[in-house]
């Protein structure tokens, strides 16, 4: 996600601060702040409007391939998640395993809730259909679908509305997208061999070797051939064989694979979960661009009832 926030929470939040701008407009008593927050309010609507435009028609003008058979270039899978074999992720807040997760930590100071802390996995994960698999690097990519699990300080339990507040309070939210779901997934596709393929299978030998040395206990307990308690070169050296191994049986004997990533010419990437995700894609952002205009249409109906404002 790249550290912002996606899909219907970035509509909502944009959306939010276009009607308080307009409502600004409304009740400000002088004429320039009255002109400047219609303009202004007018001005977001409107690149919103082509933002959710511009995504709107990406999800409809590109249809549905499967993986075995699509074209290089800019496509629309739909499939099931999949973990990488071998590979577990956990999610920090809940524990829960999954394919990809986002986080965010917020204190309440009295007035408002502050960010603490927020991070997203970035590990690559599977989308399966029937013709085969496409590995997704999911750095950049807009995650929708995804219903957000709430909880206060230490709590395990859903948050309940009627809780009161308290200054210092903690609130925990999270976003997972778990294996075994339906996803619809748009963006760049491409097929890697030789020389492109080789590094994806080096980068994955790096990922797994960086892994073993966060577990020092599995670590010493696989290549500790001398029970010294230490990892020593010749060692090091069976783990980093080993880990070459594992990766490629868990490539197989392909000599290609296929990846989708971020585009590089700023066209959407976007990954919603649902059976229905391309249509529940098209509906969300045809919503939110009426909802833009209507805003738009609005700010500028407002514009002779600020300029009747004294100075």
């Amino acid at each position: 996600m790249g550290r912002s926030l996606r899909g219907d929470y970035r509509q909502l939040l944009t959306s939010g601060g276009e009607a308080a701008i307009l409502a600004w407009s409304l009740f400000a008593p002088q004429i320039f702040i009255a002109t400047a927050s219609a303009a202004t309010a007018a001005g977001l609507a409107f690149f919103a409007w082509i933002d959710c435009h511009r995504r709107g028609r990406a999800v409809a003008d590109t249809p549905t391939s499967l993986i075995a058979s699509a074209a290089q270039g800019y496509v629309e899978l739909a499939g099931t998640s999949r973990l990488l074999p071998g590979r577990q992720l956990v999610a920090p807040l809940s524990g829960e395993s999954c394919v990809w997760y986002r986080y965010r930590i917020e204190r309440y100071d009295g007035d408002d809730w502050s960010i603490e802390e927020e991070d997203e996995s970035e590990t690559p994960f599977l989308i399966e259909d029937a013709s085969g698999a496409c590995m997704i690097q999911p750095q950049g990519a807009e995650m929708t679908g995804l219903k957000p699990s709430t909880w206060y300080n230490d709590q395990t339990d859903n948050a309940r509305s009627w809780r009161v507040l308290a200054r210092g309070d903690l609130r925990k939210t999270e976003w997972l997208l778990r294996a075994d779901e339906e996803v619809h997934a748009l963006g760049d596709f491409t097929t890697l061999r030789d020389k492109p393929l080789g590094d994806i299978l080096r980068g994955e030998t790096a990922a797994r070797i960086a892994g073993w040395k966060d577990a020092p206990g599995t670590l010493a307990e696989r290549f500790d051939l001398d029970a010294n308690g230490e990892v020593g070169a010749r060692e090091w050296e069976l783990a980093r064989s080993q880990a070459r191994r594992e990766t490629l049986r868990e490539f197989g004997e392909a000599q290609e694979l296929h990846l989708l990533r971020l585009p590089e010419d700023r066209r959407p990437f976007l990954i919603r979960r649902g059976a229905d995700g391309e249509a529940a894609g098209r509906t969300s952002y045809g919503r939110w661009a009426v909802f833009h205009i209507a805003i738009f249409l609005l700010a500028l109906a407002s514009l002779p009832h600020a300029l009747g404002k004294p100075w």
